[in-house]
């Protein structure tokens, strides 16, 4: 009866006992039997017990996945700029350079004759129409809080109604990582305006040009393999509209720091690279993307995005890290990057422009309290697996009472048919 009653309670509300209460039922149902049914009260509990423990440990396996997964973004309920971004990084890994960009920071190009400058040269941010607003976003891959920022508002802010219009977006990747040149620190401007103006002038041979040069990622080999593919895809394709969403495609399938493949996520960015690439890089040359991946357009591109991750004022402390108009977006609160479609609206219209995107109507004007919606997925996963288990949990006590009923009423009919003595 005690299992009976257990099972009903489980079946028809799951989510409102656990499994302390469960054994409390049973253990009290139990215990109001007498004689022959105390065993079937503690043979159900026996079995509910089994069940409780192996169902709480492949709960919380999932269950501890899962907050892993949200733990390795650090974001708590009450944000503050710690936990919304990654910091500085105990370095990790280490990727050998074979980069070469046709990307050239304002200092470097300035020491550089005309014709060692690329067409497509970093100059392009002075170059852009002044109506536009310039974004720039410095992140890396493999971080769980660029990814879900990446897909939850910069997508929604580039896709937005006219929106397209008004911004000159770029990403940065390189975030947390260091240059290395002969076993040397080489992460100040100077040093790197140099080994960039190198592989510039270097050209073709740029593959010898970048021996020595080694980078280290916060996230190891992995994220420096997956800066470079975004980073090529995006130098060769610097149309917004044409390479952000193979980007955003790495970003949302590749596995971030915390989760694991098949679970969160598909692999490392360099594997998923390939299949983002032909789903969404229409008339995009995916032999070129990987030859600037694997050949001498490497250190240059890496170089680059360093440089300009160590040009910044104020400098980075986390990522993912925004700028608007050449100003950090965050200066006033870090949680304001939250807000970066009512930005942009707002530096367009501070810069003269008009008429304003019907986009720029639909953006949030009050930081949410929760950006990522973290905390109800948790919730949601959380009552799900639990109310999973439990009906699990409740059919197969269901099932071993019904067996144990029939056992007893079997065993009592056939002591009941006995003779308890001779009659002479």
């Amino acid at each position: 009866p005690g299992a009976l009653y257990f099972g009903y309670a489980l079946i028809m509300n799951p989510g409102q006992l656990d499994s302390v209460k469960m054994m409390e039922v049973v253990v009290s149902r139990g215990n109001s039997n007498r004689g022959n049914q105390k065993w079937l009260s503690l043979s159900a509990l026996v079995v509910v017990t089994l069940l409780v423990m192996v169902s709480n440990q492949h709960g919380q396996g999932s269950l501890s996945e899962h907050r892993m997964s949200i733990a390795s973004t650090a974001l708590a309920k009450n944000i503050k700029a710690q936990t919304l971004m990654e910091g500085p990084p105990i370095v990790s890994g280490v990727a050998a350079a074979t980069l070469t960009d046709v990307k050239v920071s304002h200092q470097v190009a300035q020491s550089l004759p005309s014709e060692a400058i690329p067409s497509s040269s970093a100059l392009s941010e002075d170059q852009s129409a002044p109506s536009k607003v310039r974004v720039r976003l410095f992140m890396e891959s493999k971080c769980p809080a660029c990814k879900m920022f990446t897909s939850q508002y910069v997508n929604k802010v580039l896709h937005a109604d006219g929106m397209s219009n008004i911004i000159d977006f770029k990403f940065v990747p390189w975030g947390n990582g260091q240059v290395m040149k002969d076993g040397a620190n080489v992460n100040t401007t100077s040093a790197m305006s140099s080994l960039l103006s190198q592989l510039v002038v270097a050209g073709e041979e740029g593959q010898n040009a970048a021996k020595g040069i080694n980078f280290f990622c916060q996230h190891g080999g992995a994220e420096c393999a997956g800066n470079v593919y975004e980073s090529c895809t995006q130098h060769l394709y610097p149309d917004t509209s044409q390479s952000f969403p193979v980007i955003d495609c790495i970003e949302s399938r590749s596995c971030a720091e915390g989760e694991k493949p098949g679970i969160n996520c598909d692999g490392n960015p360099a594997e998923v690279a390939p299949t983002c690439i032909r789903e969404f890089g229409d008339g995009m040359d995916s032999d070129s993307i990987r030859d600037c991946v694997t050949g001498p357009m490497g250190a240059q591109l890496l170089l680059t995005n360093a440089l300009e991750t160590e040009e910044l004022d104020p400098p980075k402390q986390w990522v993912p890290w925004i700028t608007v108009n050449g100003r950090h977006l965050g200066q006033r609160d870090p949680r304001d990057i939250f807000l970066l479609g009512k930005a942009v609206c707002d530096a367009y219209n501070a810069s003269g422009g008009t008429d304003l995107p019907e986009g720029c109507s639909n953006f949030p004007t009050t930081i949410p309290d929760d950006p990522y919606g973290l905390h109800n997925d948790a919730k949601t996963e959380d009552t799900i697996s639990r109310s999973w288990w439990m009906v699990v949990l409740g059919v197969l006590a269901f099932i071993a009472a019904i067996a144990g009923l029939y056992y007893f009423f079997t065993t009592a009919q056939v002591a009941k048919a006995e003779p308890v003595g001779e009659h002479v």
